[in-house]
């Protein structure tokens, strides 16, 4: 089978090939399994005026706080009965798998979500996949993030004299947002560390798993009304800084360098900056707060 125009750069067909043409990436992903939907599956198509579902802020912060907390309780445990900690090489593998373990299970969670409400858009056409001529690079970048932040993390703030259980949770709200909004987190740890926050070890894993839940949820498409979780996203909707899924859908659909709705987490910058655009499916008369719908934790 012929693999296409090279230049048709969103064509994504791959995984209909022959098997014998994969390459490495080719199968890594399909090992992965985090695809964003099942080829053998339906998805359903909604005209735009259609009611979209309401997922509460709630759901969304339980989801990544359960999962989040769950390595470091393990780690607590470890570190009460043995009356050791983790060396910093076994903290940095432990928490990358743990990284790798939160993300498998989101992306498989967001795909379900996805057969079951659809797709923005999805009336016009069908939700872009790893494009052909984009495996390797999509699967480098991938694995890029994937190893880079645990071991930043583990190299800026791992001590080793320090168990879970000094988590700082009076901090951590403000920590969250803040490392949402400034967006790079090395610039987030220098800054909170200035200001004379906790900011250590396990905050940070915290951070991380949040800012990596929005990145995740943010380019899924999904049909929601869904804001990325925070503590503050009450306080923004105030003033209409939130951010939904929409908003940064719409920003890929008219490309990225000239374009609107840059924010991955809120819309403050876009507010300040007036770089927002208008919603089309979520809009507040579309949404359907009666029936909302729900982050499963398992």
């Amino acid at each position: 089978m012929a693999i296409g125009n090279p230049m048709d750069n969103m064509k994504s067909t791959w995984r209909t090939w022959d098997r014998d043409q994969w390459k490495l990436p080719h199968k890594i992903f399909e090992h992965s399994n985090v695809y964003h939907i099942e080829l053998n599956r339906d998805v359903p198509i909604h005209p735009k005026e259609d009611k979209i579902p309401y997922v509460s802020d709630w759901s969304l912060n339980r989801w990544v706080l359960v999962n989040s907390g769950v390595p470091l309780l393990v780690h607590q445990l470890f570190t009460y009965f043995t009356g050791y900690n983790f060396h910093p090489i076994i903290a940095f593998f432990y928490y990358y798998y743990a990284s790798r373990l939160f993300t498998t299970r989101e992306l498989r969670i967001l795909r379900e979500l996805g057969h079951t409400h659809g797709f923005l858009d999805g009336d016009k056409h069908e939700r872009d996949g790893v494009p052909d001529v984009g495996v390797s690079k999509a699967l480098t970048s991938v694995l890029l993030a994937g190893f880079v932040r645990p071991l930043m993390t583990v190299w800026l703030t791992y001590d080793a004299g320090k168990a879970p259980v000094s988590l700082s949770w009076a901090w951590l709200p403000l920590e969250i947002k803040f490392f949402d909004i400034a967006g790079i987190p090395l610039m987030t740890w220098f800054t909170m560390r200035f200001l004379g926050m906790p900011m250590g070890f396990y905050e940070w894993h915290v951070c991380q798993m949040y800012v990596i839940f929005a990145e995740l949820a943010g380019h899924s498409g999904l049909r929601l009304h869904a804001s990325p979780p925070n503590p503050l996203t009450w306080l923004m909707r105030m003033f209409d800084a939130e951010l939904v899924i929409e908003d940064h859908d719409l920003h890929h659909r008219r490309g990225w360098k000239k374009s609107h709705n840059y924010g991955k987490q809120t819309r403050v910058w876009d507010r300040l900056f007036r770089t927002c655009s208008p919603r089309i499916e979520s809009v507040d008369a579309n949404i359907d707060y009666d029936n909302p719908v729900g982050m499963p934790i398992l």
